[in-house]
């Protein structure tokens, strides 16, 4: 069985009668676009002519426009510089509002005190007043009971008297801290003397046994202690070891996967290599009438 292929001679060749094949079919392609393209002339027109219609717009009905805005603006009336010349006759000017604010913030009520020595007739009291008289109560006669108009009589609504009942006095502060250094220095024997503290803090503790820097050990307080019975193999993580038998495992697995698939892959491809057709060379006359027959 034989099968034809094509050298590089051969490729350069068809290539050349390719391209003048497709020389003939463009020269026939731009003659036919190039009277097509003349027919499309009557759609455009001659250059200029666009700026021509602007300019003759600006010149006619853009002039007419300007011309009646710049008349419009010659007959607007005058600003008015008054409400009243906007015809406005139902608003206050700025004094006017004025005049009214401050017309109502006098006739407004305001909270005031007045220290009495006794207190008015509720007739004769204002309400927005509160009256303040002297205490009559032992020990606060520099305090005022407060008073107001309710309802039309004259009602205590408080005093200024500060009531420190739940407060401690200075005193009371200081004799309270001596008897809280009192209960604290009685405790000193529950804990340990310096001395004592110091034996503790030079005893082994937790921090002070850290692993060795040699397999096998451990280091208490910088020195390292041997550990006994360990072999070579508790150095180890055991990540680095394999359970019994995971080798063999892994061969069998291998020997049936992919070798057994790669045996067979081999085989195969023997027998297409076998089958291999032989190659000739595709000739000139061949290449020619491929182009006598499409003609």
């Amino acid at each position: 069985m034989q099968e034809k292929f094509l050298d590089l001679s051969g490729l350069q060749f068809y290539d050349g009668k390719i391209k003048a094949e497709m020389d003939k079919k463009d020269a026939v392609v731009l003659g036919e676009s190039k009277k097509y393209s003349d027919t499309l002339s009557v759609n455009y027109e001659p250059a200029g002519t666009a700026q021509s219609k602007v300019d003759a717009l600006e010149k006619g009905q853009v002039t007419t426009n300007k011309n009646d805005i710049a008349e419009l603006k010659r007959n607007k009336a005058d600003k008015a510089t008054t409400l009243s010349g906007y015809g406005i006759t139902d608003a206050f000017t700025r004094d006017e509002t004025h005049s009214e604010i401050t017309t109502a913030i006098a006739n407004a009520g305001h909270l005031k005190r007045a220290i009495v020595d006794e207190l008015p007739n509720p007739e004769d009291s204002d309400e927005h007043t509160i009256y303040m008289v002297t205490s009559n109560k032992p020990g606060y006669e520099n305090s005022y009971d407060e008073y107001m108009v309710v309802n039309g009589k004259l009602e205590k609504i408080g005093s200024s008297t500060v009531d420190l009942t739940d407060y401690a006095t200075k005193p009371e502060v200081e004799k309270a801290k001596q008897e809280a250094k009192e209960y604290a220095d009685s405790l000193a024997e529950n804990y340990a003397t310096s001395e004592q503290g110091a034996k503790a803090d030079s005893a082994v503790q937790k921090s002070d046994v850290v692993t060795g820097t040699t397999n096998g050990t451990i280091s208490v307080q910088g020195t390292e202690v041997a550990v006994k019975g360990l072999g070579s193999a508790a150095y180890a993580d055991t990540t680095a070891f394999d359970a019994a038998g995971t080798a063999q495992t892994k061969v069998d697995e291998l020997a049936e996967g992919q070798v057994k698939t790669n045996t067979e892959n081999i085989e195969a491809l023997r027998i297409k290599v076998d089958e291999i057709p032989q190659m000739v060379e595709i000739s000139r006359e061949e290449i020619e009438a491929m182009f006598q027959s499409s003609t």
